[in-house]
């Protein structure tokens, strides 16, 4: 489950190293793409650690 997050991480990571060229919007965007992905991280491990306990 962690690789699929590393991997989205490094599309986006892609996405915005190339979006910084193209402007401030694109960075916002990634910066919140980021934070939402890791609000699901977050969720998900606490889900995780709460159903197998």
């Amino acid at each position: 489950m962690v690789e699929i997050y590393l991997i989205l991480f490094f599309i986006l990571g892609t996405i915005g190293s190339i979006g910084s060229r193209g402007g401030w919007v694109e960075e916002m965007t990634c910066i919140y793409i980021y934070i939402y992905i890791l609000g699901i991280v977050c969720i998900s491990s606490i889900e995780q650690h709460y159903l197998y306990q």
